[in-house]
């Protein structure tokens, strides 16, 4: 749902700020899971304040609905977009992730997993200038200091880290889970398929994912370069103390390429000016 309430008015000329409504239909809500997910979403969408990350202004909690003013972001999703595409270049995709790296670390940075990180989450906020916006934050969790592990199986399959769907009654994950939703993500960038996925079993796609089994298939990845590779690999690793943290990601030497800082600086400084004050 869009709506452009007034924003401000400057001399006899009305300026219009439009805002994307959330609905949250509290018939469909369970006592438990649902109000406490919704919580989460909520404090979670409060504390952010970044660039990449689609921010929430405002609640308003009705008898039967509630309703969630939200940054509105107007290019789609970046499933749609990558879609249309079939795949990235290189260049092209060090531009996106540049920026999702950031946004990530800034969450992880504040003690917030994402945790549903998929093409879906992922809004374009300007298709051309491959500016992108993480959104929906309904599986996050803010992670107290004491409470630096999450046991809650979720997150959507294609895209879920194995120690999340690990066989084991003791299992526990933490901020590393959204590392490597990246990796498929990045993977899906640059050649334009899944890295795991049922028809390329056996073993089955889960199988897959817990033994970190994918493979560079010829003839995508034939152009891709080494550099790519590797950063996939150090995302796409399981055993999570191996595994980038996101400050190692942004020094790979895939990011390392001056013109793309030079084009992240001048498209995010206005933001940067606003958010940070630089």
């Amino acid at each position: 749902m869009l709506v452009t309430p007034k924003n401000s008015i400057a001399g006899n000329e009305s300026k219009l700020q439009q805002y994307a409504v959330k609905i949250i239909d509290k018939s469909n809500m369970t006592k438990n899971f649902n109000e406490q997910k919704l919580h989460d979403e909520i404090i979670v969408m409060y504390k952010i304040s970044h660039p990449s990350l689609v921010r929430i202004y405002n609640l308003y909690n009705e008898n039967d609905k509630i309703y969630l003013i939200m940054e509105y972001v107007k290019d789609g999703e970046f499933f749609d977009f990558i879609s249309q595409k079939k795949k990235l270049s290189e260049y092209e995709t060090r531009i996106v992730f540049k920026q999702l790296f950031d946004a990530i670390k800034y969450l992880h940075d504040h003690r917030i997993a994402h945790r549903d990180l998929k093409p879906e989450n992922i809004l374009m906020s300007n298709a051309a200038k491959l500016e992108v916006k993480i959104s929906d934050f309904g599986l996050s969790k803010l992670l107290g200091p004491e409470h630096s592990l999450m046991k809650t199986l979720c997150g959507t399959r294609l895209y879920v880290a194995p120690e999340v769907i690990a066989r084991t009654p003791n299992r526990s994950y933490g901020r590393a889970v959204d590392m490597w939703s990246l990796g498929v993500i990045l993977y899906v960038c640059l050649c334009g398929n899944l890295p795991f996925a049922e028809e390329l079993g056996p073993p089955g796609l889960l199988d897959q994912i817990r033994i970190g089994r994918y493979k560079f298939h010829s003839p995508a990845w034939d152009n891709i370069s080494d550099n790519a590779k590797d950063l996939i690999k150090g995302l796409l690793t399981v055993n999570v103390n191996n595994r980038l943290t996101v400050s190692q990601a942004l020094a790979h030497p895939f990011m390392q390429v001056k013109k793309i800082y030079i084009y992240y600086l001048m498209l995010y400084s206005y933001h940067f000016t606003i958010y940070y004050h630089i």
